[in-house]
């Protein structure tokens, strides 16, 4: 093994040595430039491009409103389409007008019965005003008969009944002249609504705006809280 191993490093210094028999010049070593031989050239040019980005959305109004009715009753006519641009005050929808004609007309019935029965308690409150002044009257004249016992005591009790009957009958009256007043303030209210009604059987534009929508048609059947007509308020 010591043989093999000295073999090895003679082998090895052998190498070395003659390796180093080569000698290096001093001094900078140039290096020759590339050489290209074929180059292509281009202008460069400033060019206006748009960017385009696709996206799929829903495009809304900002300031949007549905018109609906206040009353109920079939539509009678339709005065506007989908796009049409509308002033303020201008007659959208005509609700048939034959139901708040009705309407009306019991009112103004109610409101003349009422004032019929006013006059009747106010002629029923006259009558029980006189019978009770002359029951009381009566039972005026009879306390002192009664002290003198110049009255029988059945007499004077039957007098004092229909004086407190008399009492009993004016107060009657003047609730039925209070109750025929609350009648009346009732029917005139039920009047006044129904003005109203006729009024809102015309549906008109509360702005300038363009119609965008319309979910129902003539002959359909209006009621509140049901839109009739989308529009757009043009800014």
């Amino acid at each position: 093994m010591r043989q093999g191993h000295s073999f090895f490093i003679t082998i090895l210094l052998f190498f070395t040595i003659m390796s180093c028999d080569e000698k290096i010049e001093p001094g900078n070593t140039e290096r020759s430039p590339s050489v290209v031989s074929v180059v292509s050239l281009a202008e460069a040019q400033l060019i206006d491009q748009s960017i385009i980005y696709e996206a799929v959305g829903t495009v809304t109004a900002g300031i949007s409103s549905n018109i609906s009715s206040k009353l109920m009753g079939v539509i009678e006519d339709f005065r506007v389409s989908e796009g049409d641009r509308v002033k303020k005050g201008d007659v959208l929808v005509v609700i048939d007008p034959r139901q708040v004609t009705a309407g009306e007309q019991k009112a103004e019935a109610a409101l003349a019965e009422a004032k019929d029965a006013l006059k009747a308690s106010i002629s029923a409150r006259e009558g029980a005003q006189s019978s009770k002044d002359l029951a009381y009257a009566t039972y005026q004249r009879y306390l002192p008969l009664k002290k003198d016992g110049m009255v029988s005591l059945q007499a004077f009790e039957e007098m004092e009944a229909r004086h407190r009957n008399a009492e009993a009958e004016l107060r009657k009256a003047e609730a039925m002249v209070a109750a025929a007043n609350e009648r009346i303030k009732q029917a005139e209210s039920a009047l006044s609504e129904a003005s109203v009604a006729r009024k809102d059987a015309v549906v008109r534009a509360p702005h300038a705006e363009i119609i965008t929508g319309k979910m129902v048609d003539k002959g359909d059947l209006a009621s509140p809280g049901r839109s009739l007509l989308t529009l757009v308020i043009k800014q």
